[in-house]
């Protein structure tokens, strides 16, 4: 199934669509459950024509009877066909709204993880229900709120080091004595004038 989608997909040439995929794989089951009504059908249609001949031998050449149980037969195999077209429009209708519902949450999840990963941490899903994607659009807006309130902390910690270098900087460049600063190793990092 996974190689017939990736052939639908260079077809026509971007990837498919949840719904797309979840409509295809229905509309197929359909038309095998379709192909399998019609033979049952066309089978169940030869019974009734030979059950047909032979009440015909029986009754002696009686062929009104024959004729209509010939008719009654193809009437309901014209039922039968239209009731299973209804339904198959319907299941068709069915796919469309489930697998939008399914979707929608998911095409969100996606434009959301866009926008975070361009740097907008103020994005929140809607959380629509409490499956497994309700759970998922709830965990994404945990995890942007935490992604916020850690870069809120980093911005607030890098203000107070910019702020302590000033002070030092000032402090450094203020005293009249000689002050050199040295790293670990003892190279020269800084001094003042």
């Amino acid at each position: 199934m996974t190689s017939f989608f990736r052939f639908l997909e260079r077809l026509v040439g971007h990837p498919l669509r949840l719904s797309t995929k979840l409509m295809l794989v229905t509309v197929a089951f359909m038309l095998l459950l379709a192909g399998g009504v019609a033979l049952a059908a066309i089978s169940g249609m030869q019974a009734i024509q030979a059950d047909a001949e032979v009440i015909e031998i029986f009754m002696g050449g009686d062929s009104n009877l024959t004729d209509q149980l010939q008719l009654d037969a193809a009437n309901t195999l014209g039922s039968m066909f239209l009731l299973f077209g209804l339904f198959l429009l319907l299941a068709i209708v069915g796919v469309v709204l489930v697998g939008s519902r399914v979707t929608q949450p998911i095409t969100a999840l996606v434009e959301g993880t866009r926008q975070v990963a361009e740097g907008n941490l103020d994005v929140n899903l809607p959380v629509l229900s409490r499956d497994e994607l309700g759970q998922l659009s709830d965990s994404f807006n945990r995890m942007t709120l935490q992604l916020k309130r850690r870069a809120e902390q980093l911005e607030f910690a890098a203000r107070a080091v910019r702020e302590r270098e000033q002070q030092y900087r000032s402090i450094f460049e203020a005293t009249t004595e000689g002050v050199l600063i040295t790293d670990l190793e003892g190279d020269l990092v800084d001094f003042n004038p």
